[in-house]
């Protein structure tokens, strides 16, 4: 092949490999992953609080080299998607080079052409540089890594290449540590048979430890609070079995389902790289020496343990190493096609990749199309942010979005840069919070905006604000006859009062019973709330607990985040029993810590207080 047409080629496959990572970017800029959210929020702290860390406990715990690499971007462009999934597309892109630097090294500069060729259309890879997760940089260093070994195994120079790139590998993604340890383990071989390499494996391996020291040790010394790998792993050798099998449709027939990780059920290889893929045996076989293929093979089994391992097979992104392997594959398919047929294997090799980038293209663009509905509620949370940004709240304005879960971390990412607005989040219908010391916007998504508007109504005066399809926001002014109700202070942290305790009821009934609570000053622990009904003789009396309903106290938005300002309203409901007796029943409550089980006291040392009085129908 002439230099000039090589050159042409590696730019043409540079740009068409860029053309599809930013394909469909624009389209997915308006819902933003919840684990995007998550790293997101890690690398934001980075800036205001510049540190070294090798981890980060948030969402099941991360390795830390994602967050440095994205802060930049959240810099220039601030908490959105884009700045995010930019990143994902620039380590896809040099991705590319690494690719062609592991196929130069395996398969001359020919081969290492169509390595990049074959990578830059192939959609799994594609796929992924769009999503901001840190796996977008586990083939970047695994591929380079490779290619380090490989050089310093029969060059007996730049070891220290090897171990820095394998430390680093230790610092991307969880399923990387098998590749890791795979690579410890080749380093130790090579002290034990290879005299001459002695010395550079030697060197590869303690730069390789010192790098991984710091995550290792904090691993060891930190327990995460959710180990991600414990909750996935499978427990039985029927799920491995499940696995193979889900596995081996997944090349050509049916691959993962989620939208995340693919376009769901496409199949690894499509028809083009299918025949890349089936030619690159040969390839492979005729242009690699057998040490550097059993590696290549050994590391294909290392990417795909930590699917075979895990549950929701086939799992791309547990997986997303075998892409460096099986690049590999495909650009030896590619070169041994141009040599099978020097006179138009060329024209038929650039058709194939052309072919395959076409379908990566369209495959992608679906993806992208359907984004929105893929992800409904970060959507709506995204349009809800955009309206609030083009007509701001008041300063310091609570704005309590509704059906949105509070664990949830898109609103604080997206909301992130918003410091003089207060943003809170909970599911409707287990509770509802005002505020007592100004309007309150509050914002209801759809489906179920009649329904919180139902909630708010109850104690509240509501004025629209902003309507349409996706959510409603309202202005709300507490009602002031709900702080004149009577007001019981339990321990100094925490104010009851009572709001709707019906007079009467009947054996057989469940009654609902309305309180309201605030927070004296700031909270640090979660507490529960409990109601019973007491007969005479008294339960301290030796009578009969005739009926109890405890719960955690507005656990969508729980004690420990509450404000002096924030006034929160719930109701228990009490199944009295059959054979109650009739006549006249108190109804206590009080507070209890949710940890310890201690009830809080009032001022005169009792832990319970009489709400109000049923007289129960027999």
């Amino acid at each position: 092949m002439a230099r000039s047409l090589r050159w042409f080629l590696i730019a043409l496959f540079l740009l068409v490999g860029f053309g599809l990572r930013i394909n469909g970017l624009g389209q997915m800029n308006d819902a933003t992953l919840y684990d995007e959210a998550a790293y997101g929020l890690d690398a934001l702290s980075l800036l205001d609080n510049p540190q070294l860390t090798p981890f980060f406990e948030r969402n099941n715990g991360r390795e830390s080299l994602w967050m440095y690499v994205t802060a930049p971007a959240l810099a220039i462009w601030g908490p959105q998607p884009f700045s995010l999934r930019i990143m994902a597309v620039f380590a896809g892109m040099l991705t590319l080079a690494a690719a062609y630097r592991l196929g130069r090294e395996l398969l001359g500069k020919q081969g290492a052409l169509w390595v990049m060729g074959a990578l830059a259309v192939f959609y799994w890879q594609v796929h992924l540089s769009h999503i901001g997760f840190r796996a977008a940089l586990y083939p970047l260093l695994a591929a380079a890594s490779l290619t380090a070994f490989f050089h310093a195994y029969r060059t007996n120079r730049r070891w220290w290449l090897a171990g820095l790139l394998l430390g680093l590998l230790f610092y991307t993604y969880i399923a990387a540590r098998v590749w890791v340890a795979l690579g410890l383990m080749l380093l130790a071989t090579w002290l034990l048979t290879a005299p001459t390499r002695l010395r550079g494996a030697l060197t590869a391996l303690l730069i390789a430890l010192i790098f991984m020291l710091p995550l290792g040790l904090y691993l060891l010394n930190h327990t995460v609070p959710e180990d991600r790998a414990s909750q996935v792993a499978i427990s039985s050798p029927d799920e491995l079995i499940h696995n193979l099998v889900a596995w081996a449709g997944a090349w050509f027939y049916q691959g993962d389902a989620y939208q995340t990780h693919n376009l769901p059920n496409r199949p690894v290889f499509d028809f083009p790289t299918a025949i890349m893929a089936l030619m690159g045996v040969i390839g492979l076989w005729r242009y690699v020496r057998r040490l550097q293929l059993a590696l290549l093979v050994i590391a294909f089994a290392g990417a795909l343990a930590p699917a075979l391992l895990s549950i929701d097979n086939p799992h791309m992104l547990r997986a997303y190493g075998a892409v460096v392997p099986l690049t590999v594959l495909l650009g030896a398919g590619l070169l041994w096609l141009v040599r099978w047929q020097p006179r138009w294997g060329t024209l038929v090799a650039i058709a194939l990749i052309a072919w395959a980038g076409l379908n990566s293209y369209l495959d992608f663009r679906s993806v992208a199309a359907s984004w929105n509905d893929f992800l409904p509620g970060e959507h709506k949370i995204q349009l809800v942010v955009d309206y609030l940004s083009e007509h701001p709240p008041q300063a310091e304005q609570t704005v309590a979005v509704m059906g949105f879960p509070n664990a949830h971390p898109v609103l604080p990412f997206l909301t992130y840069d918003q410091a003089d607005t207060r943003w809170l989040q909970f599911e409707s219908g287990y509770c509802t919070v005002y505020d007592s010391s100004a309007p309150m916007l509050a914002v209801a998504l759809s489906p179920d905006i009649d329904f919180q508007q139902s909630q708010l109504d109850r104690f509240g005066t509501l004025e629209t604000i902003h309507q349409q399809g996706d959510f409603t926001i309202w202005q709300v002014m507490l009602d002031d006859d709900l702080l004149l109700s009577p007001t019981f202070d339990f321990g100094g942290v925490i104010q009851l009062r009572p709001l709707d305790v019906p007079t009467s009821a009947e054996a057989g009934q469940t009654v609902g019973i309305t309180l309201a609570f605030a927070a004296d000053g700031d909270l640090a622990i979660d507490y529960n709330g409990f109601v019973q009904l007491w007969g005479t003789p008294s339960p301290l009396e030796g009578g009969p607990l005739w009926a109890q309903a405890d719960l955690r106290l507005c656990e969508p938005y729980p004690t420990s985040q509450w404000q002096s300002q924030d006034v929160i309203v719930q109701t228990w409901e009490l199944k009295l029993p059959q054979d109650i007796s009739g006549g006249s029943y108190a109804i206590m409550a009080g507070v209890v810590d949710a940890q310890t089980g201690a009830r809080l006291l009032l001022n005169d040392d009792r832990d319970i207080t009489p709400i109000g009085e049923w007289v129960i129908s027999p």
